[in-house]
């Protein structure tokens, strides 16, 4: 007699959780403490041991699954329908230094009283404690008593670790010169025109965009719903650089960062067998942008020559930078920077490896086919493509996916049965940032069998799908050859 899949579901928690705790005991680890705001890399130290990474993405997956197996249908999906007053609330937080002001109000447990994070933001104390619950509802800060909250291991990660009077005289600047970047990447649509998050109005635009006639089909950017929304018929790219858009962009700069804080540190240099490359091969880091990935790979394996392309604004304040940060490298003669606009042929005809890192996905079909058909006349028969992006691994069960699309998706994590294949909401990050990439770019991340067509239409072949250990489920460098 088979088990119920509620049963299934208990089995999968309790066996998971009996592994992390083993975990927890043979690496002299402690496990996670939701009440604990005190984050470091020993409170976090389980989080880099693969068996238990499994282990706790398996619990999540499992956790959700049952909930969503449990709970009144109606409940559970009206939940989503009201789903963004959540992320309301947390902007609500984030604008009021909410974290922030707890931290200063000491050690744990007495919390501090909603009314003294309201008096300091001239807001109404009685609707701010309403909102934190909400939060805290989500285990997003912790009420210790009627309407008093103390932080936790979730709000933690929102603090900049700034004096709370510096937040308040200077509001433009929370975000610069953090050690860390993630508060950032959670706020980083602060710095829209008129302080309205415009990415949460877009994306209720999303249903009229897709069935307007002519946005609805088509791939140009000026036709997404954040362009409809804000009004304008210029690409995203060029409004972004307009000069009163300066503190987003510096804002985003930040942003970004905090988003690759999400990954294990160094991901690129798992992404290709760099050491097999010959000495002085050429790497070109297409849309290299200020050469994040150029540092990496120069510092772990010298015997490579980098060429940073991008356009020559971009190109220029990435020269003066790495002149001031980087000298050395740069003095080398190991990287050089290039003016190139990735939409025009390639000049560069003696890479082994052409990488597009997080260039892609910043396209719909007609243009990213624009970027990726240059490359092969710049090709040797022996130059690889490595597309740095994120993967979308399917919902449905593998066995329902093409043999030849199975085959590349080996190396994707696939969950234990019952639950869904990609882990379901555990591992929906991927999901939502395509969701993103299509409201505010049109624009999309990929599964693995669109990548192939995509990549087999501009003259690549899709040869392997790259599992980097402790990142995140839908992070998967890909590796191709000329056809």
């Amino acid at each position: 007699m088979s088990l119920s899949t509620l049963t299934q579901l208990s089995n999968l928690i309790s066996q998971s959780v009996a592994t992390l705790e083993r975990v927890a005991v043979e690496t002299n680890t402690s496990l996670p403490d939701l009440d604990n705001p005190l984050l470091s890399d020993e409170s976090d130290a389980l989080r880099i041991n693969a068996v238990a990474i499994e282990a706790a993405r398996v619990i999540a997956a499992a956790g959700r699954q049952l909930a969503a197996l449990t709970m009144r249908p109606k409940d559970y999906v009206f939940e989503v329908v009201f789903g963004a007053h959540l992320a309301a609330s947390l902007r609500v937080c984030i604008e009021s230094n909410a974290t922030e002001m707890l931290r200063a109000a000491g050690p744990e447990p007495q919390g501090l009283h909603a009314n003294k994070i309201a008096e300091e933001n001239n807001m109404d104390g009685d609707k701010l404690a309403r909102i934190m619950r909400h939060l805290a509802t989500y285990h997003i800060y912790r009420e210790v008593k009627p309407n008093t909250f103390a932080n936790n291991r979730l709000s933690a990660t929102l603090d900049t670790h700034k004096p709370v009077s510096e937040l308040f005289s200077d509001p433009d600047n929370k975000y610069t010169g953090l050690t860390e970047a993630f508060p950032a990447a959670a706020a980083w649509t602060r710095f829209t025109p008129g302080r309205i998050n415009l990415w949460a109005k877009s994306a209720c635009n999303l249903w009229d965009t897709l069935k307007d006639p002519k946005a609805g089909f088509s791939n140009e950017i000026i036709d997404s719903p954040f362009h409809r929304t804000l009004g304008i018929d210029v690409p995203f790219h060029r409004w972004f650089e307009d000069p009163a858009q300066h503190k987003l962009r510096d804002l985003f700069g930040i942003a970004i960062k905090g988003f690759a804080e999400m990954n294990p540190p160094g991901t690129i240099l798992d992404a290709f067998p760099w050491t097999s490359l010959q000495e002085d091969s050429v790497v070109v880091d297409i849309g290299g942008g200020i050469g994040a990935a150029a540092l990496q790979l120069a510092r772990a394996h010298p015997h490579l020559r980098i060429v940073v392309q991008d356009l020559p604004g971009v190109v220029a304040d990435a020269q003066k930078l790495w002149e001031t940060q980087y000298a050395g490298v740069l003095q080398s003669g190991r990287v050089i920077f290039q003016g190139h606009d990735f939409f025009q042929p390639q000049p560069s005809q003696e890479a082994s490896v052409f990488l597009l890192r997080y260039i892609v996905h910043n396209w719909s079909d007609t243009y990213a086919q624009k970027i990726l058909m240059h490359l092969p006349a710049a090709a040797t028969p022996s130059t690889a493509l490595v597309v740095v992006d994120h993967v979308l691994p399917y919902a449905c069960p593998p066995t329902a996916v093409p043999s030849d699309v199975q085959a590349l998706s080996a190396s994707l994590d696939t969950a234990p049965p019952p639950l869904l294949p990609n882990y379901g909401s555990a591992n929906a990050l991927g999901h939502l940032l395509d969701s993103c990439m299509l409201v505010s770019l049109n624009a999309q991340e990929r599964n693995i069998g669109h990548l192939q067509r995509l990549l087999g239409s501009c003259g690549w072949r899709l040869e392997e799908v790259v599992r980097i250990e402790g990142a995140s489920g839908y992070y998967y460098p890909l590796r191709a050859v000329p056809v």
